[in-house]
């Protein structure tokens, strides 16, 4: 909750008066019917083995289900300072926070605004080939540091087939910091086949290179 721009106090007293999520809370507390024909409730219901409660607040997986008063806050706070820090807070935002449609609407928000419009105009990049979409899970991670933010690193892997995304926070982004947080992720979901990086330092050094090699025969 400190990585997001609302309290758990505000988000609790919103879930509570949301009529949805109340009754999303409801189920999650006593269980879920065998089907669903509520549209509304269908986001939820399709995600419904991976919802909690947490001191009032609802958890999808690690991320806080924000009610619709919030939302809007969120999205100004991850929108501010448009694309010099937009990428880097909206990984943050897919680790931290959630609700239906929140990808579309932060996109709608991007492609709204004229000063990012400006700037992807100016600063357009050429085009880089697409990886292709792996058949299964795990067989290829995204890897990459975000931040600064409030004086922490985030070490982020996601995962290219489900987008599955998991986040460790550090003090500093270093090759033996990474290490360490990679072999905590491998040892939980396996090593990859294939790992992906924007070849910053942390991921170029030798010391780094070769402790993978270390982890594939280790783990």
């Amino acid at each position: 909750m400190d990585l997001t721009p609302v309290t758990s106090r505000q988000i609790k007293s919103w879930t509570l008066k949301n009529s949805i999520l109340s009754r999303v809370m409801n189920y999650v507390l006593q269980g879920w019917p065998a089907s669903n024909a509520d549209d509304k409730l269908r986001p939820y219901f399709s995600r419904k083995l991976e919802l909690s409660l947490h001191d009032g607040c609802l958890l999808w997986g690690n991320r806080v289900v924000v009610p619709t008063p919030g939302q809007e806050t969120v999205m100004q706070e991850l929108h501010e300072g448009h694309p010099g820090v937009t990428r880097m807070k909206k990984m943050l935002a897919r680790s931290y926070v959630w609700w239906p449609k929140m990808d579309s609407e932060l996109e709608n928000k991007v492609k709204t605004c004229h000063e990012c419009q400006v700037s992807r105009h100016v600063l357009a990049e050429a085009p880089l080939h697409p990886w292709e979409w792996p058949e299964k899970p795990w067989s290829r991670v995204h890897i990459d540091y975000a931040g600064p933010l409030h004086g922490k690193m985030f070490l982020v892997c996601v995962d290219a087939h489900s987008k599955y995304m998991e986040v460790q926070v550090v003090n500093s982004a270093t090759s033996a910091t990474s290490i360490e947080k990679l072999r905590m992720i491998f040892a939980t979901h396996g090593i990859p086949d294939t790992i992906v990086s924007d070849n910053g330092t942390p991921f170029t050094s030798e010391e780094f290179e070769s402790s993978l090699r270390e982890i594939e025969y280790a783990i």
